[in-house]
């Protein structure tokens, strides 16, 4: 049996999985996804990839619930080789926002309140030598969990 968090982890993937030229979006970043990871990006992998990782949480009790507040960013990784990494990042960008927010905000009734939300959108600082640049688009995803039953 799975957590509540781990169910929005799966869902949140499975949404970006659906990133791919062939489904309408703007590039294949679905193709790979890092979770809670440090990218790494080899000569084979694709141009664009996505990361998702998880930040702290932050929980209060309302009832007998306890109600949490899960950050989790999506970033997006770009080689740097590519012509036109920025754009090639805003794109990826775009392809997430429209993946994440395309259905339900509750992802089915899992999430509960306003569900998920947008924060902000933050580039990377690129180190010199990195061969990839990436930009990081933040949500916040509200459920609830039961006492000892996560």
């Amino acid at each position: 049996m799975s957590s509540k968090r781990e169910d929005v982890i799966r869902a949140l993937r499975d949404r970006l999985a659906a990133i791919s030229v062939t489904n309408g979006y703007n590039t294949d970043a679905g193709q790979k996804i890092f979770l809670g990871e440090i990218p790494t990006i080899g000569p084979n992998d694709p141009a664009a990839s996505l990361a998702v990782v998880v930040g702290t949480d932050d929980s209060r009790f309302q009832g007998e619930h306890v109600v949490v507040a899960l950050p989790v960013e999506v970033q997006a990784i770009v080689k740097a080789d590519v012509s036109d990494p920025l754009l090639t990042i805003e794109a990826v960008i775009a392809d997430i926002k429209k993946a994440v927010e395309l259905a339900d905000r509750t992802f089915g009734g899992l999430l509960v309140n306003r569900g998920l939300e947008r924060g902000s959108t933050r580039p990377f600082e690129r180190e010199s030598g990195s061969e990839f640049i990436g930009a990081g688009v933040e949500y916040i995803a509200t459920l609830a969990e039961g006492w000892g039953a996560p």
